[in-house]
This record gives C-alpha cells, sequence and structure tokens, in this order.
C-alpha cells in the first residue's frame, strides 16, 4: 500500500501531469462517444491550419492579405472540384473491376495451389492447399 501511496504523491503532486492526464482523458472519452459528430470538426480545423499556412506565405511574399485569401480559397475549391470528378471516378471504376475480376482470380489461384502437392510432394499435402483455399474464401467473403 505504501507503494501506492508513493507513486500518488510523487507523479500527482505535479499540477501539470494531473492536467495532462485529465485533458486526455476528456479528449479520448469525448472521441470515442462524439466522434461522428466531431469528425467533421477536425477535418475542418486540420483544412484550415493547412491552408492558413498558404495565405500567410502569400502574405509574406507581398500580396495583400484578402487576395492571398480568395487565391487559395479558389485553389482549394479547383483542387477539391478536381479531385472529386476527374480522380475519384477512375479510381472507384477500377476498385469495381478489381472487385468483378477477384472471382476469377480466385479461381485461377485455387487452380495453381492444387497443383502444390504434385510439385512439392513431400512438403505440401492436398489437405493443407484445402484448407488454404478454404480460408482464403472466407476472408474475401467476409471482406
Amino acid at each position: 500500500m505504501n507503494i501506492v501511496v508513493k507513486w500518488f504523491k510523487t507523479n500527482l503532486s505535479n499540477r501539470q501531469v494531473v492536467v495532462l492526464v485529465g485533458f486526455l482523458a476528456l479528449a479520448f472519452f469525448s472521441l470515442y462517444f462524439f466522434g461522428d459528430m466531431i469528425a467533421p470538426v477536425l477535418a475542418a480545423v486540420v483544412i484550415a491550419f493547412l491552408l492558413d499556412g498558404l495565405v500567410k506565405r502569400l502574405t509574406k511574399r507581398g500580396m495583400p492579405h484578402l487576395l492571398s485569401v480568395i487565391i487559395t480559397f479558389v485553389s482549394f475549391l479547383v483542387g477539391a472540384f478536381l479531385i472529386f470528378f476527374a480522380v475519384l471516378p477512375p479510381i472507384a471504376a477500377q476498385v469495381g473491376n478489381f472487385v468483378a475480376s477477384l472471382p476469377g482470380m480466385v479461381t485461377n489461384l485455387n487452380e495453381q495451389a492444387s497443383k502444390l502437392p504434385e510439385l512439392l510432394p513431400g512438403i505440401v499435402d492436398q489437405a493443407w492447399v484445402d484448407g488454404l483455399m478454404a480460408g482464403l474464401q472466407n476472408e474475401i467473403l467476409e471482406l
């Protein structure tokens, strides 16, 4: 019991440590319980922080503050528009093609794996290959 009391006196007597632990606990529980609602706010804060750096750089180079804000905001909107309409559709199409070709890949892998006992008779047996393929198919179905 004296060890616990000594630990509390040495570690919790420092006010900064107690405040830090309390703040971290509050932040953790807030994110845990309200994470779905806080996520957009955190994303907005990060975006604002990043865009503020660009505004400060443009202002340091002699550009008026309002003009640097407008240029940064328009650049952000154009970049978001390009990502949303030019980058995401091809990525979504590629993911769709990959998912559509996945059964064929698994069938091909199954055929190739079934040849392993013939190629490596002392190392691989058919039961191991069947178990591996069943596990792989279960993982793909869960995915």
